[in-house]
């Protein structure tokens, strides 16, 4: 099969066979009395089997080890999962990272949008005294117990947010209230999506959350 053919019925370009092949995912293939690439028919399930370990985001180098132990005759799922669990691993904590940035990011518009940040140079959100960040308690002292208004609908998801906060607020006594989005506390805060949450008079977040959004968003 030449190597125009194998890249019809894989989908991959001529010049992705043929790094393939330089970088030894491939092995080098026959050449026909005239010199041109004849290569097996097991090079399109090899090649698939690379596109498919890609979009589990293994890298080359990664997918290179795994075709060498199979082609040594070795069993290489043990080598895999072992790489599945680091990958799993960096992943969980990548999206610890995130979701504290979202939730950053959420409070710090909640904050610009009602008009609760002082004026600073270039940009008020990015430079300004943000007051987004929940204050820390003095040193050696308890935290101070909060009161959080909840204003949320009757949809599951807000009763699913709801019992997240009310989880993440148990260890440090805080009062959790929840209000009606149509009640006076509602329009003077200007809610205008449910859920959000607000910290002693202040609007801090809105949009559903996560368990683990949840300890984040209200941790003291």
């Amino acid at each position: 099969m030449r190597i125009g053919e194998l890249a019809e019925r894989t989908g991959k370009s001529v010049a992705t066979i043929r790094y393939y092949e330089k970088i030894g995912l491939l092995a080098e293939p026959r050449r026909t009395g005239s010199g041109y690439r004849d290569f097996d028919t097991d090079a399109i399930e090899r090649i698939q089997f690379i596109v498919r370990a890609k979009e589990l985001s293994f890298s080359l180098k990664e997918i290179r080890v795994v075709l060498a132990l199979h082609d040594k005759g070795f069993s290489p799922c043990d080598r895999v999962s072992k790489m599945i669990q680091k990958k799993i691993e960096r992943l969980d904590n990548r999206i610890t990272q995130l979701q504290a940035r979202r939730i950053s990011l959420q409070k710090i518009l909640l904050l610009w949008q009602n008009h609760k940040l002082t004026d600073a140079p270039f940009c008020s959100i990015i430079s300004g005294n943000t007051m987004a960040q929940t204050p820390e308690s003095n040193s050696g002292e308890a935290p101070k117990a909060r009161t959080i208004e909840v204003f949320a609908a009757g949809c599951l998801l807000c009763k699913e947010t709801i019992e997240h906060i009310k989880k993440a607020v148990t260890p440090c006594g805080c009062k959790v209230v929840i209000c009606s989005p149509e009640s006076v506390e509602a329009q003077q805060y200007h809610i205008s999506s449910v859920p959000a949450i607000a910290i002693d008079g202040q609007v801090i977040y809105a949009g559903t959350l996560t368990e683990a959004e949840a300890t984040t968003l209200l941790r003291h």
